[in-house]
């Protein structure tokens, strides 16, 4: 896949979901103090993010080096990005008014053996069923 398919197959996506947040932030306003709800809605576009990260991440590894095809794990997904941006890890990403300015830092921590929110993304996928130490399946309000 060249560049300019890159952009814009993933740009499109990203729009989507991007639309899908401002939509729903009709309903819950971005705010810190909203950070402990939780709701079918949220858990859907939870899924959705860090898929699209995961593919996001695996076809960019194969534009930097054709050699990686075929990583497996977004930590080492994530490590060959990193290797080539390392400035990566520093990145911010800021709401935009009307809402609280936010501040976020996604990949600060992304390392393996690291909690972080690929870490809870994974307990939503793969182990709903499982309850966290609120007592709560994981993502699934019950």
């Amino acid at each position: 896949m060249n560049k300019d398919d890159f952009i814009k197959i993933y740009c499109t996506q990203y729009k989507i979901l991007e639309d899908k947040i401002i939509d729903l932030s009709e309903y819950i306003t971005i705010d810190p103090l909203n950070y402990p709800t939780f709701s079918l809605q949220l858990n859907t576009l939870f899924i959705l993010i860090c898929s699209e990260l995961d593919s996001l991440a695996g076809e960019f590894c194969k534009i930097i080096n054709e050699d990686e095809k075929n990583v497996h794990g977004i930590i080492n997904k994530i490590d060959i990005i990193v290797t080539r941006y390392p400035n990566l890890r520093n990145c911010c990403v800021t709401t935009k008014y009307p809402y609280t300015k936010i501040s976020l830092v996604p990949f600060t921590k992304f390392e393996a053996n690291t909690h972080s929110w690929w870490s809870d993304y994974n307990d939503v996928k793969h182990n709903r069923a499982e309850k966290d130490e609120n007592g709560r399946y994981n993502g699934i309000p019950l």
